[in-house]
This record gives C-alpha cells, structure tokens and sequence, in this order.
C-alpha cells in the first residue's frame, strides 16, 4: 500500500506560504521549508510551477501536473501579487484580481458559447449537404454523424453556460466597499 501510494503521489506536490516561509511537501514525503528571503519569483513552465532559489540559482518545483497550466500560471501570478503587496492590502489586491480573472474566464467561457452557437447554426447547411450526398441512404451513418455532431455542440454549449456562470464574481460587492465606493 505504501508503495502505491507513493507512486501515485509522485509528481504531486503540495505548498504553503505565510509572511516569512514557503513549505512543500512532495506526495507523502517530508516536509521542506525555505526562507522566503532566499525565494525569486515564481514561474511557470511546461505545466509545472516553480520558484527560484536566488542563492544557487536552482529551480525548485513547486506543484506538478496538479493542475491544468492555465491553473498553475494563475496561482504563480496569485502568489507573486501576493508577496509584493503589503500585509494591509493584500485583500483588496486579491479581491481586484479575482474580478480581472473572472473577466478573463468570463471572455473564454463567451467564445466557447459562440462556437458552439456556430456550429449549431450550420445544422441547415448540413441538411443540404445530406441530401445532396444523399447520406440518408446509409441511415446508420447518417445517425452517427448527426449525434456525434449535436452531442459535441450541445456538449460545448452546456459547457460554456457552466463556465460562465462559474466565472461571475462572487464578491463585486466587497471590491467595491474596499476601494470605498
């Protein structure tokens, strides 16, 4: 059992971070800190998170093939705004960049509702190629194609409209009141 569980775990990685440590712990392994002095920035590449050692200019994983890497270059981006703000702002800072990502994940999940919107609207097009190619003499065929066709529509549109409304701000209201509007 330990052996499985340690191969399961081992390309995870699992971080934490206060006002004067970084802490990681790689699958169930040992608990490794550093001084955050001693830390750069951190960075993205290839799906993998990293944070520079400054002192022997070695980069050390930080979270990897945890997430998708759009996720891993938002948490860079979260934790590097989050050590360059001071300790009073960091809400205000944080709650501005969720309003910027969710308007980024607002904008991706209104193209992937347009495509499919698209490739729904092409349906009488394909009527007329069907008869025209005369696909419903072969009516299993003709069924595959349009179920598979509807199903990855219907699929991306249900999708986007999930995307969508995960991406509404939850806090606008608290943005607002910290700015003092």
């Amino acid at each position: 059992m330990w052996l499985l569980y340690e191969l399961l775990n081992a390309n995870c990685y699992y971080f934490a971070i206060d006002d004067k440590r970084f802490y990681r712990r790689r699958g169930p392994r040992r608990l490794v800190s550093f001084p955050l002095s001693e830390l750069g920035d951190f960075l993205t590449r290839i799906g993998t998170l990293y944070v520079c050692h400054k002192s022997t200019q070695k980069q050390i994983p930080v979270m990897k093939n945890a997430y998708a890497p759009e996720d891993i270059a938002l948490l860079a981006r979260r934790v590097n705004i989050w050590r360059s703000t001071p300790p009073k702002k960091r809400t205000a800072t944080l709650t501005h960049l969720n309003l910027l990502e969710a308007a980024a994940a607002r904008f991706a999940a209104n193209k992937q509702i347009a495509w499919s919107l698209s490739v729904l609207c092409l349906y009488p097009f394909l009527i007329v190629l069907s008869l025209k190619f005369q696909l419903f003499r072969a009516p299993a065929l003709a069924t595959v194609l349009w179920v598979l066709y509807s199903m990855a529509a219907v699929m991306g549109l249900l999708g986007g409209i999930v995307r969508r409304v995960r991406a509404t701000p939850k806090r606008a209201q608290d943005y607002h009141t910290s700015l003092g509007i």
